[in-house]
Parts: C-alpha cells; structure tokens; sequence
C-alpha cells in the first residue's frame, strides 16, 4: 500500500444544499474544484462535516460521482461510508471503489447500538474487505480512553486492507504511539484541527483531515507548508492567528458556522438538512464581533 497517495491539507469536504435541504451536487463540486485551486491535497467525502450520515446512499453515491467528475483524477479521493447498517457501508464501499479517482475507503465504527471491542473489529472488517482498496478507520478520543491506545493498534492490525487511521484525537501522545508502535506502511491522518500545526511537527504525520479546511483554506496550506520547510516560527505564529477562528466560534456549532462563513465566501450552501440548522442571528453578531476584535478574515482565508 502506496503511504504516501494522500499528502498535504486534506478537507473534509461540506455538502451544499439548497434552500430546501435537497443536496446541491453543482455546488458541491464547484466547492472542490475551488478548494483544488487553492492548494488542498484530496478531499474525504461524506464525513461528519458532510452530513454523510443525514443523506441517504443514492445522495452519497451521487456526491462521490459529482466531486470525482469536478476534479478529474487530479487529487485522490477517502470515502466515508460508514453507516447504521453494516450492509449499507458494504453497499457504499463497492460504489466508491468503482469511481475513478477514488483511492481509499473510511468508516466510522458501529454506532448508537453496543457492540464489543471484538464486534467493532469485525463490522469495520467486513467494510473493509468489501473491497481491495486502503481502509482507513476513524479514532475518537473516546475509543482511546475505554480500549487504550495498544490494544486499538492490536485489533485494527488484524483488519484486512488496513492502510492508517483518521485520528480525530486531541492528545497528540496517542499519535506520536501510532506513529511509533503502529505497522509502517500505516498512514495517521490528524483529524483535529484545533492543534494542526503542533500535529504536523511530528515526524512521519504527512497529512491532515478537517472541516474548517473548507473555509479558510489559504491559512491552513501556509501552515503545512511551513512545517514543511521546517520553519516552525513562520508555523507557529499562523497557527496563532488561524486559532482566532476557533475561539471566535466557541460555544457554538462549527459546523453550522462552516457553512455560513461559505456563503461570505461566495458558495450556495443551502439550508442544513434537519435535525441541523444554521446559526441565529444574536449567535452570528457575537462571533462576528469576536473575529472583528481578534482581526481574523474569513473572507481572507485567515491570512
């Protein structure tokens, strides 16, 4: 398996809407092509912060096509297709794989019904062996505090096709140990945007998967880049002013301030598919006052 086929700032691609919660596959796609221009490294569709699990499969295959089409080959493509039925991820993953440019599969674990450690391994083996192409589970905080970071790393080795983890962990040690103790042909995605630029100083993390990515991509690339080039103080004092979009947002929904902030950016995003909704009006003066205080620039991209 090719660890280096994803690379880079990788957005966790949102799904457009129109004004009636219908998904606006046009929008969506110009959304990536635009995001393609500006530097990102592939996308990861049908995430949480693109509403996968709010839309039915056909919804979820069309997108793949439609994103796919927009940018032609040109970046690699992660599907989500984690689902409430072990048989619709299945369903979802063989659609994905049959998509060109599609070059990796990624599931949630069981959700809502408990299910055993050993139950969970093997859901996300049958997804994973649905197909031939790299498997890339996520990994919550959570995961990690009920198992422990080793006995994860013991039972994702044994899934078949397993190629990383989407970590969407906030303790960077967890990482430094996947890094360290995982199998090296594993690729660790960073899926916790608010501590980018201190995950990317570790060694062997090359990529990162994230739901503000969408909005402010300009910042979020110059802070990949800089770590790059190894010029950490360039890094560090973007990730300082790229960390006033996080503050200025606290206490509310993200991901419905995604959305609004890619509306000032000119894309129709539509009206959110229920039970999400945008953000109120007294919801948006106070986070736009805390950006206008901090002087961070949506419109900008943070820079």
């Amino acid at each position: 398996m090719n660890k280096k086929t994803f690379s880079g700032i990788i957005p966790a691609l949102c799904t457009c809407f129109d004004n009636n919660g219908e998904v606006n596959y046009a929008e969506t796609a110009r959304l990536a092509k635009w995001l393609a221009e500006k530097g990102a490294g592939g996308f990861y569709l049908c995430g949480t912060t693109g509403s996968g699990l709010l839309l039915s499969k056909d919804e979820r295959k069309r997108i793949v096509e439609s994103v796919a089409l927009a940018v032609n080959s040109s970046l690699p493509l992660m599907v989500h297709v984690g689902s409430m039925a072990t048989k619709d991820a299945v369903e979802l993953a063989k659609h994905a794989a049959g998509v060109k440019g599609v070059c990796g599969i990624s599931s949630l674990p069981p959700q809502y019904y408990p299910v055993s450690f050993d139950d969970e391994i093997a859901n996300l083996s049958i997804i994973a062996d649905a197909t031939e192409l790299p498997f890339y589970p996520y990994l919550f905080g959570s995961m990690v505090d009920k198992y422990g970071v080793d006995k994860l790393i013991s039972g994702f080795a044994h899934i078949p096709n397993m190629a990383g983890i989407k970590a969407f962990v906030a303790d960077l040690s967890i990482h430094q140990t996947i890094v360290n103790n995982g199998p090296s042909h594993w690729q660790l995605f960073h899926g916790f945007d608010q501590c980018l630029f201190q995950a990317l100083t570790i060694p062997g993390i090359t990529a990162a998967i994230g739901s503000t990515y969408n909005v402010v991509p300009e910042i979020v690339i110059e802070i990949f880049n800089a770590v790059k080039e190894g010029n950490y103080a360039k890094g560090n004092a973007l990730h300082h002013q790229y960390s006033n979009y996080w503050l200025s947002v606290q206490g509310y929904s993200f991901l419905a301030f995604g959305n609004y902030f890619l509306t000032k950016r000119g894309f129709k995003m539509g009206n959110h598919r229920l039970p999400l909704r945008p953000p109120h009006d007294e919801e948006i003066a106070v986070v736009e006052s805390r950006m206008h205080k901090a002087g961070f620039r949506i419109e900008s991209g943070g820079i």
